[in-house]
């Protein structure tokens, strides 16, 4: 079924799975894969896809700011501490789409918070590539 959708089934499937649905980014990356898809357009596609949906978490902390009260977060602490640089955690899997909530809660840098996730999750991918390519 998804890949009668191509690649923008890729592109919605990593999107959701970076949210708080149930989904794995990863196992359609690599179905997308085995079922012959370019590996370099899976891996840009994938990548993508979940790193806007990534994103979406950290407007969706920053939005809620106004709506939500936290004032004892389990990671505010950390998040003080470290800041962007927590991103780099963002592909973890079930604590990865709170993070990024939490981030944009705590308004950490766009940019670096970002630029911090997609290396991340590009890493991640990345490494899942490779060892789709041993097998």
């Amino acid at each position: 079924m998804y890949t009668e959708w191509g690649l923008a089934g890729l592109l919605a499937i990593s999107f959701l799975a970076a949210t708080i649905l149930p989904l794995s980014s990863e196992a359609a990356f690599v179905f997308f894969l085995t079922v012959g898809f370019s590996p370099i357009a899976c891996f840009g596609i994938a990548l993508l896809g979940n790193s806007l949906g990534g994103s979406t978490n950290i407007l969706l902390g920053r939005w809620g700011r106004k709506a939500w009260k936290w004032d004892r977060l389990w990671a505010k602490e950390r998040i003080e501490r470290y800041g962007a640089w927590l991103a780099w955690l963002s592909w973890v899997p079930f604590i990865g789409d709170p993070l990024l909530i939490a981030l944009g809660y705590y308004r950490t840098p766009w940019v670096l918070t970002c630029l911090f996730m997609v290396l991340g999750k590009a890493i991640r991918y990345g490494v899942i590539w490779y060892a789709y390519t041993l097998t």
